[in-house]
């Protein structure tokens, strides 16, 4: 276990120099984030003797800090058709809480199976409710704490025997920007040199009317990963990455599991200036963000208010305005749109917690 958790602090360094390069403060100001990344050979792996059933078991990490959010995300490259689901569970040293569920594909779970098995993967601990524990819950996408926590631990259960191999990468983004009032929710970067990439537009507004108004994730995805060669349609990643349990299209786990699917590396992570952002596109990386805001809040929008949506960072013009891909456009020469920097600021960090993804090819030998 000491091996693993000083295996985690390493990564969490390296994730926080690799965003403070160009002056960016992800994962740096006053500890408040952590972005984690592990391989399949940091989990135990466990075959089921009595089912058909393998397990991967993330041990309980600790974190160098206390935190409140924390958002799962994970690739499995060869795991399309099986049925897997994950549990998360959070604590301190004093107690961890029970298990929650975190994800389920090509599979609806009920908590009676899942608590069979728990049981079976021999890990420990008990499923009190499938997304609510006495201190936590889990809303779809992230888990929030009522009090702060130190650690957390994951299972993967699929129900294959060989479902565990196919695992290549877990992340988890953590943070107590939301549990901290006296930490800012985002730090204001200065202007720098201009910077585009020249992406595929896409629209929500080309699909069937019956998902037109709900991919503006899936969308989003498919425009980064035709940017960096791969086409896919977005009624096809649409329906592999829809979630029948909450009615939804492109979680943001799934998002990036139906992206490794077709050979990316995916991972949902948390922004705090949109020089962190800048960083990865200089690099040649587009982000999709994921905002929201009032009536009136960003001007130029293609609707007036927005409680969740997700565009696609492309570059930053001459006066730091944010120039976005925005799938809620019909026509391309709309919805490739430069948003104010401060209005943009507020939609991403404020209102959407500086959420985001990073997808790119998966360089690495299978």
């Amino acid at each position: 276990m000491n091996i693993k958790i000083a295996a985690a602090a390493v990564l969490i360094a390296v994730a926080s120099i690799a965003f403070m390069r160009c002056g960016a403060s992800f994962g740096a100001c006053m500890c408040s984030d952590a972005f984690v990344s592990y391989s399949k050979s940091d989990f135990e792996k466990r075959v089921s003797g009595s089912s058909s059933r393998s397990f991967l078991i993330l041990p309980d990490i600790r974190l160098p800090f206390g935190f409140r959010e924390i958002i799962p995300s994970w690739n499995i490259p060869r795991g399309g058709n099986d049925g897997y689901f994950v549990l998360i569970r959070t604590g301190n040293e004093e107690s961890m809480g029970s298990w929650m569920l975190a994800g389920e594909w090509n599979m609806e779970v009920s908590h009676e199976e899942a608590q069979e098995a728990l049981r079976e993967s021999g890990a420990g601990g008990d499923i009190k409710g499938l997304f609510r524990n006495s201190s936590s819950a889990f809303l779809s996408d992230y888990l929030v704490s009522d009090g702060t926590c130190d650690r957390f631990g994951m299972i993967f259960v699929f129900d294959s025997p060989d479902g565990a191999d196919k695992v290549s990468r877990v992340c988890a983004a953590a943070s107590n920007m939301r549990g901290d009032r006296g930490l800012p929710l985002y730090e204001k970067s200065p202007v720098r040199k201009p910077v585009e990439l020249k992406l595929p537009f896409r629209s929500q507004g080309w699909e069937d009317s019956k998902i037109a108004g709900h991919v503006c994730s899936i969308v989003s995805t498919c425009t980064i990963m035709e940017y960096f060669g791969r086409k896919v349609k977005t009624s096809e990643l649409a329906s592999i990455a829809y979630d029948r349990r909450n009615d939804m299209y492109g979680m943001w786990w799934k998002a990036c599991a139906a992206a490794s699917l077709f050979g990316f590396r995916s991972e949902v992570r948390h922004f705090r200036s949109l020089d962190d952002a800048y960083c990865l596109i200089a690099d040649g990386i587009p982000v999709a963000a994921c905002i929201a805001f009032g009536d009136d809040e960003l001007e130029g929008s293609a609707t007036v208010a927005s409680d969740g949506h997700v565009i696609v960072i492309a570059g930053f013009d001459s006066e730091g305005n944010v120039i976005c891909y925005d799938g809620a456009f019909r026509r391309k020469e709309d919805g490739i749109v430069a948003y104010d920097r401060d209005e943009f600021e507020k939609a991403w960090f404020l209102n959407g917690g500086g959420v985001g993804y990073v997808i790119r090819p998966d360089e690495r030998k299978p």
